[in-house]
């Protein structure tokens, strides 16, 4: 799997955090509309993942992004990313 598309996981009300594997370069808009349990992201890759606008904008306030923190600054940098800059923290 190297993309989340829209929709794979809307809806699910159960999911409290999700991590993705090293392959996954982009993650669609729509594809976590409504998990409102998710509380962690935690992406694995070792390079910044394609993200569309608004992709995270369904979530609460208070989820948290985790990026190794060799990638820390340039996810906090991306166009997209930067968007969510205040939950993306460094996973060590």
């Amino acid at each position: 799997i190297t993309a989340i598309s829209g929709g794979a996981f809307s809806g699910n009300q159960t999911i409290e955090s999700i991590t993705f594997g090293k392959n996954i370069t982009k993650i669609s808009a729509g594809s976590l509309d409504s998990c409102t349990s998710l509380q962690s992201i935690i992406l694995t890759s070792d390079s910044v993942a394609s993200l569309d606008a608004g992709t995270f904008d369904s979530l609460s306030n208070d989820f948290v992004i985790k990026v190794k923190a060799s990638l820390f600054d340039d996810y906090k940098k991306d166009v997209y990313w930067s968007l969510y800059g205040e939950q993306i923290v460094a996973d060590e």
